[in-house]
């Protein structure tokens, strides 16, 4: 008995679900893009007007869209092309047939923004990862004094931040790249590995717990230019460089020269006049010695 019930429930749903399906008719739109000259153009969006039903035409060009019984708008884009619109009635069961030829113009794009970048273009792109290259140049156009802030001014992901009453670490102040650790950057002097900082940083600031490299301690006469690798750096140099690489490159020589920088805070009420005064001088002067030089 139980059996025959369950048999009975079951086609009483599917006569039911009949009627229901039937409260759904569909049509169907179908057709053709091509260029002025006949050919297919694949890759054109094909929309219906004020609703989200779509499609993209394939290969050969065509395209297909079910829709309700109903008079509907048909839109054409592709870029490199002009519109095309038409009208269309579908029917309950039917198939519509609606080709469109699309002739080649010239497309207006809209403004494109790019925020949160300050630098140009990377340097050495044919190289499996990018890489950016700042000259001796690039860093004394930064207007700034410490070396760390030359980097921070130049490229991108780089953040030198200056504490203040947090101890040792006003001194050697930590630099992040990529918002990461202090000490997940690799820094390199001629290729060579850079010792941290005895400092550990135990306040509340950035880098805290953790001990980085004194990138101040690197007078920026000495430096030729800075290489900075960020994506993959781990899969080539370890844990250590889960931030990124930072190969500092010095002079080979260098020319005799001799630079000063002075400077203040003058606001306009003058209740900061004076603030923030900086004096530094530095010179350098090269000879040679055998094949070298000093």
């Amino acid at each position: 008995m139980n059996f025959k019930r369950c048999i009975t429930l079951v086609s009483a749903c599917v006569a039911l679900a009949l009627p229901l399906s039937a409260q759904s008719p569909t049509g169907t739109i179908t057709g053709k893009v091509k260029d002025a000259a006949g050919g297919p153009i694949q890759g054109a969006t094909v929309s219906i007007t004020g609703t989200q039903s779509g499609a993209i035409t394939v290969g050969a060009g065509t395209y297909r869209i079910a829709l309700r019984p109903g008079r509907y708008e048909l839109r054409v884009r592709l870029l490199g092309y002009a519109a095309a619109k038409d009208s269309v009635t579908v029917t309950d069961g039917q198939s519509v047939t609606k080709d469109f030829v699309l002739n080649k113009a010239a497309n207006a794009l809209e403004a494109m923004a790019v925020i949160g970048s300050r630098s140009e273009e990377r340097t050495v792109i044919d190289a499996p990862v990018p890489i950016d290259v700042l000259s001796t140049t690039d860093l004394k156009m930064s207007g700034r004094v410490e070396t760390a802030q030359m980097i921070q001014a130049a490229a991108p992901s780089f953040n030198f931040p200056r504490p203040t009453i947090a101890d040792g670490t006003d001194h050697v102040r930590p630099a992040t790249l990529r918002g990461l650790g202090a000490d997940q950057t690799l820094v390199l002097i001629n290729g060579k590995r850079r010792h941290s900082s005895a400092l550990i940083n135990i306040n509340g600031s950035v880098g805290r717990g953790q001990a980085a490299v004194d990138i101040n301690a690197i007078p920026q006469e000495m430096i030729d230019h800075i290489e900075i690798l960020r994506d993959g750096a781990a899969a080539q140099y370890g844990s250590d460089a889960i931030a990124g690489v930072i190969n500092i490159v010095l002079k080979k020589e260098a020319a005799n020269e001799i630079t000063t920088s002075v400077g203040e805070t003058n606001s306009s009420n003058g209740n900061a006049k004076g603030d923030g005064r900086l004096f530094q001088v530095a010179g350098t002067y090269s000879a040679p010695v055998n094949n070298g030089f000093f």
